[in-house]
C-alpha cells in the first residue's frame, strides 16, 4: 500500500487528505507479464564445427603376393582405395585378402608359434575384431579370429594354423593403388608383383570427432568448397584428396595445419626409404551435408519423459528430439511431420510427453 498526502483547498481554509493507493508486488507485475508462448520459427541448422583432419601422402610401394597360381578375379584398378580386411583378388578360385601388417606375412603359421610376424598378424586382427587379445603367441583365439575373416570371403580356412598365402601385405590400414600387375587368366607366382601404391596423397580422414554431433551425413568445407566423407568419415575420392590436400598446403579456409614425416611399415619393413610418408594434420570446418529444420526453444520448454523427449507445442505435446544447445537455448528437430505456429513455455506433464512420443 502507498500513503499519498493530498492537500485540499476549500473555502475559509484547507483540509490535509491521506489517501491509501494500493501498488502491486514485484509476484504480481511477473505474473502480469510472463510470456505464455513464443512464435515456432524454424531455422536452418548446419551444426558447423571444427574437425581434425589427417592426410596421409607416400611413395609408391609394390604389393607382392605369397601365393601362386591362376588370377580368376581382381579387383585392382588405378586410383582405387583398398582397406585393409577387403579382398585384393582369387587365385585357382580362393580369395587373397589384403591386411595391413607392422612386418609382411613371410610364413604359414602353426599354433603356439611365435614371433615378429606372429605379433603382426594379431596386432591387426585385433584392431579388426576386438574379440581377441594381444598374446604375442598364435593362440586358437587368433586362429579363430583369421578364419572369420577368411570365411567372410568365402576362403579356405584351417583348424590349426595360419597360412600366409591367403594375405598379402598393406603398408597402411587405406592405400590407393597406382598401377595393376597381374590380370584375369594370367599365372602369378611367390613373390610376383600384383599392385603399386599410387604415390601422393594418398587418404584423407577425420581423427577428432567434436562430441555430440546432430544426426546425419556431413561435409568439410574448406575454402567454400564441399568435400563428402564416406560413413568411416574418410574421403574416397582420389581427386578430392589431392584437392583437399593443396587447399590446406596453401592454408586456404584452414584454421590451422602441421606437417611432419613419418616412418611407414613399409619403411619399417624396410620396403622402401626413411621418411616416405608425410602426414598433413589440419583443422576445418565440418557441418551437416543437408540442414536440419531446427527451432531454438528456452531449456524449459522442453520436457523428458521415459519414452523420449517433447514440448507443448499450440496446446498439445509434441514429439522432438534436442540436436544442440545454443546460449541456454535448446536446439529441437520435430519428429513428425506435423506443422507448429507457437511454442508453450510450459512443457507437457510426464504422461503427455510420453503419449506423444508413443505416437
Amino acid at each position: 500500500m502507498l500513503l499519498v498526502a493530498l492537500l485540499v483547498g476549500a473555502a475559509g481554509g484547507a483540509t490535509l487528505c491521506l489517501v491509501l493507493l494500493s501498488r502491486g508486488s514485484p509476484e504480481t507485475l511477473a505474473e502480469s507479464t510472463a510470456i505464455e508462448a513464443i512464435p515456432a520459427v524454424p531455422r536452418q541448422f548446419h551444426d558447423a564445427r571444427q574437425a581434425e583432419v589427417l592426410l596421409v601422402a607416400g611413395r609408391s610401394v609394390t604389393l607382392r603376393t605369397e601365393a601362386t597360381g591362376v588370377v580368376t578375379a581382381d579387383r585392382c584398378s588405378e586410383g582405387s582405395l583398398f582397406q585393409s580386411g577387403d579382398v585384393a583378388f582369387s587365385i585357382d578360385g580362393k580369395p587373397v585378402i589384403a591386411l595391413q601388417t607392422e612386418i609382411p606375412l613371410w610364413r604359414p603359421m602353426a599354433r603356439d608359434d611365435k614371433g615378429p610376424d606372429v605379433a603382426a598378424l594379431q596386432g591387426e586382427l585385433h584392431r579388426l575384431d576386438t574379440t581377441i587379445e594381444l598374446t604375442a603367441r598364435l593362440d586358437q583365439a587368433t586362429i579363430d579370429a583369421a578364419n572369420r575373416l577368411l570365411e567372410e570371403a568365402g576362403a579356405p580356412t584351417a583348424r590349426d594354423m595360419v597360412d600366409n598365402t591367403s594375405f598379402i601385405w598393406l603398408p597402411d590400414g587405406e592405400v590407393v593403388l597406382g598401377r595393376c600387375e597381374a590380370s584375369v587368366g594370367g599365372h602369378i607366382g611367390a613373390g610376383d608383383s600384383w599392385a603399386e601404391t599410387m604415390a601422393g596423397w594418398q587418404s584423407a580422414k577425420v581423427t577428432r570427432v567434436p562430441a555430440e554431433l546432430a544426426p546425419g551425413a556431413r561435409v568439410l568445407v574448406v575454402d567454400g568448397e564441399r568435400i563428402s566423407l564416406d560413413d568411416n568419415l574418410a574421403v574416397r575420392d582420389p581427386a578430392l584428396i589431392d584437392r583437399l590436400a593443396s587447399l590446406a598446403d596453401a592454408g586456404a579456409g584452414m584454421t590451422s595445419a602441421t606437417k611432419e614425416s613419418v616412418a611407414s611399415s613399409s619403411d619399417k619393413a624396410g620396403v622402401t626409404d626413411p621418411d616416405s610418408m608425410v602426414q598433413l594434420t589440419v583443422t576445418a570446418d565440418w557441418e551437416l551435408d543437408e540442414p536440419l529444420t531446427a527451432y531454438f526453444v528456452p531449456v524449459r520448454a522442453v520436457a523428458q519423459s521415459e519414452s523420449g523427449t517433447c514440448i507443448s507445442a499450440d496446446g498439445r505435446a509434441v514429439s522432438i528430439e534436442v540436436v544442440g544447445a545454443e546460449l541456454g537455448q535448446s536446439i529441437i528437430v520435430l519428429n513428425g511431420d506435423e506443422a507448429i505456429s507457437s511454442i508453450d513455455m510450459t512443457p507437457p506433464t510426464e504422461q503427455e510427453c510420453m503419449y506423444a512420443s508413443s505416437r
